[in-house]
Parts: structure tokens; C-alpha cells; sequence
């Protein structure tokens, strides 16, 4: 879907993306939250919010594609005279009105969440000697979903919709955090292997972030990225084979290169944008 000419956020939006971030992440936490009480019912309940997160990630992409459509075809010059059409829906009896900017960073949000739960009974019930496949399953797939959001809606760096890389990060961050505290360490034979993926993941984030030029978004994510690693590398190693053999200071030493790689990123966006 080629990209519209979208504006870019100034500060005086911001309390407006600090609201849709919250029911952003409001949305995703209880996705998972509704997974933790469907615990008791086995297997089918990760391929069924599969299905759910992936087909509603397509209906709200499938909607804003329409308007765009519509708006071009009314409108007599090249972009969009302001990029907040909203989108009125009804689904079951409740009125949903969304923006296309927050719809396409919902339908981001949810498609970095779908892979959570696909490969969740792999990581979990798979061949043993090859359930850690399933992370990098599933990590391979959350940056294949962020280069495709990122080449085909936003393909620059002069026109960027805030709520588009909210989606992208905030989806990012609820379903590795998630998955690096229930299925990772259950899936991997090697101790380190939790952490290691966790911190791509997050690292995925701040480059995605950092592309953006907003410094509190980047802000915001190494915060939260590091909060979710100081919990993996503090939890225990699960089933790994290795647990016993791996040095001691060795998931340490990861956490300490995250928050040194982290501080370094940061410094430079805020120098960058003085």
C-alpha cells in the first residue's frame, strides 16, 4: 500500500499519542491477559488468538486501505489535506471509530502479536531438540512484519505518523516480553538463549524507534526494553540443558552490553535532536 503524505507529529500531539498508547497497550495486555485465563484449556487456546489477532489485524488494515482509496479518489491534489479520516464501525452493536493512522498502528500491533501464539505450541510441545527453533521462528517473523510495515507505510523518514510506530514498538515490546516470560525459557536448550533473543527484539525496536526521529518514543522504549530484560535475565533458565554449564556472568554481561548499547542510542537521538 503506497504511503500518503502524512505529517509529522509535533509536540503539541503528544498527549493525544500518550492516549493511544495507552489503549494500545490497554488492547494488547489484555489479549494476554485473556490467554493466561484460557490456560486451562490446552493447546487450542494459542492458535485461537492466532487466528483472532491475525484477522483482526487484516479487517482494520483491509478498512483504512479503503479509506485512503476513497480519499484519493476525492481529493484533486497529491496527498492529504489532513490524515485523521476516521473510520466508523459497528461490531458487534459497539461503535468503533478509529483514525487511519491509529487503525494501521493497530493492525501493526496485532501483527506482532499473531507470531506469539503461533509458534507458542511449537516452543512448548514441539520436538524436544528443536523447540528453540520456535524463537527464532518467532523473532524472525517480528522483523519480516516491521520491514514490511515500515517499506510499504512508511518508506521515509520526511513523513512519519506517530501512531504507525507506536503500533509497531508497542506490539514489538508486549509480545517478547510476554513470550521471553512464558514459552522461551520452556522452548530453549541453551541458557542464554531467552536473553540473547529478547535483546534483538528490543534492539529491533530502538532501531525502528530511532528511525522515527522521536525522542520520547525512544525514551519510552528503552525503558520499557529494559525492564522486560531485567526480568529474563533475572528468571529462571527453564528446561535449558546447558543452565548448569553456562558462566556465571554470562547473562549478566548481556544485560550490562543492552543498557550500554541502549544508553548510547539514546544519548545520540537527544544530542541529534538539540
Amino acid at each position: 500500500m503506497p504511503a500518503p503524505g502524512w505529517k509529522q507529529a509535533g509536540p503539541e500531539s503528544w498527549a493525544c499519542h500518550k492516549w493511544y498508547l495507552l489503549k494500545l497497550l490497554t488492547s494488547l495486555f489484555g489479549l494476554v491477559f485473556l490467554r493466561w485465563l484460557a490456560a486451562s484449556l490446552g493447546e487450542v487456546v494459542a492458535p485461537a488468538l492466532c487466528a483472532l489477532t491475525t484477522g483482526a489485524a487484516l479487517v482494520l488494515w483491509h478498512w483504512a486501505d479503503q479509506m485512503i482509496q476513497q480519499q484519493r479518489q476525492l481529493e484533486t491534489t497529491k496527498g492529504w489535506k489532513n490524515g485523521m479520516v476516521c473510520l466508523h464501525r459497528s461490531i458487534g452493536g459497539v461503535e468503533l471509530e478509529l483514525s487511519i493512522e491509529e487503525a494501521l498502528g493497530l493492525s501493526s500491533a496485532l501483527a506482532q502479536l499473531a507470531p506469539a501464539f503461533f509458534f507458542e505450541n511449537w516452543g512448548l510441545h514441539g520436538s524436544f531438540q528443536y523447540r528453540w527453533v520456535a524463537v527464532i521462528a518467532h523473532l524472525a517473523s517480528a522483523l519480516l512484519v516491521t520491514l514490511r510495515v515500515r517499506k510499504h507505510v512508511l518508506p521515509g523518514n520526511a513523513h512519519m505518523q506517530v501512531e504507525v510506530w507506536l503500533g509497531l514498538a508497542a506490539g514489538n515490546w508486549v509480545a517478547s516480553s510476554w513470550a521471553a516470560g512464558t514459552w522461551w525459557g520452556v522452548a530453549c536448550t541453551q541458557a542464554r538463549l531467552p536473553a540473547l533473543a529478547l535483546a534483538s527484539a528490543q534492539l529491533i525496536n530502538f532501531w525502528l524507534v530511532h528511525s522515527s526521529g522521536q525522542p520520547q518514543l525512544l525514551a519510552a522504549c528503552v525503558a520499557l526494553g529494559g525492564l522486560s530484560m531485567a526480568g529474563c535475565c533475572s528468571g529462571p533458565a527453564g528446561v535449558a540443558l546447558d543452565a548448569e554449564e553456562a558462566p556465571a556472568l554470562l547473562t549478566p554481561t548481556i544485560y550490562i552490553t543492552f543498557c550500554v548499547v541502549s544508553a548510547l542510542l539514546l544519548f545520540q537521538e537527544l544530542f541529534m535532536s538539540l
